[in-house]
């Protein structure tokens, strides 16, 4: 998850917050939501040790309840905040297919359902996001399918290494020191991005990914062939620091398939680049 610049963006003074949530023009409820999450919960977590850190969340499409470590609150605010108010994946996701790669709590597979997907797979490695990302998604009814399983580019078990922060487990890079360290390992499934597209029925929706690995972005992107990867009409991705491979080599590849770039941020952790494919997919 790209961290630094988007943190000051949630980390304001109640009244900056205030502010900006009186002028947001978004769907019914999310005001709420967002009041909530800088009120109510921090509140919660700080003095009833017992109650659950959950959040009703609803839309005209879909209803649910999202779910907030307690450890990890402050991670997963971030990630919260950065979808549904920063706009990290804003697409036209009515009646889409949507792979959604790095699942972490459910806050992506939420925001889709949210805005019209007709499916969700999401793809979460480690136990207890797992857990989380369960729990969300048995609210949200039988359009969110969670699968517990890293996403590679060939099949096999890998070993991941659980990090401090609840978004940065990784089955590529390991972090011995500094302010978020490998805390233990899990091993895990790995299922390759190729038969995840290959298997993706083709809808009359569009198909829509979305990768946040923590550095196997070029595994998952560069281990895919291009015929496969011209199934996709868009695909956010984040392209970490300690990833093997630089961005450039990413993009280029995707846009062998015919996607173009419509979004590129950065921070000194990582980019956020977003794809879309503008013109029908040229023959393979």
């Amino acid at each position: 998850m790209v961290r630094s610049g988007r943190v000051l963006n949630v980390v304001k003074t109640r009244a900056a917050r205030a502010r900006e949530l009186a002028h947001l023009d978004a769907r019914p409820g999310l005001r709420r939501e967002l009041l909530t999450m800088d009120y109510v919960l921090p509140v919660r977590r700080r003095y009833s040790p017992s109650s659950s850190l959950q959040l009703r969340t609803k839309s005209p499409s879909a209803s649910g309840t999202l779910f907030f470590g307690r450890d990890s609150f402050a991670v997963d605010r971030v990630a919260y905040f950065g979808v549904f108010l920063e706009g990290w994946y804003r697409a036209d996701y009515r009646g889409a297919t949507v792979l959604d790669v790095g699942g972490h709590k459910g806050y992506y597979g939420a925001f889709a359902i949210h805005e019209g997907a007709a499916v969700v797979h999401s793809y979460e490695p480690e136990s207890t996001n797992f857990s989380a990302l369960t729990r969300a998604s048995e609210t949200f009814g039988r359009r969110w399918i969670p699968h517990r399983a890293a996403v590679g580019a060939v099949a096999g078990e890998a070993t991941l290494h659980v990090n401090a922060e609840s978004a940065g487990h990784s089955i590529v890079h390991e972090q011995s020191d500094g302010p978020r360290p490998t805390v233990g390992s899990q091993t895990v499934p790995v299922v390759p991005m190729q038969d995840l597209l290959r298997d993706t029925p083709e809808l009359p929706g569009r198909l829509i990914v979305k990768i946040d690995a923590e550095g196997a972005e070029c595994d998952i992107v560069l281990g895919t062939s291009i015929e496969l990867w011209r199934r996709v009409d868009h695909i956010f991705l984040e392209v970490h620091d300690f990833a093997p491979c630089p961005s450039a080599a990413i993009v280029a590849h995707l846009e062998q398939a015919g996607l173009e770039v419509v979004l590129h941020a950065a921070d000194p952790e990582a980019e956020l680049i977003g794809l879309a494919r503008r013109h029908p997919p040229s023959a393979p």
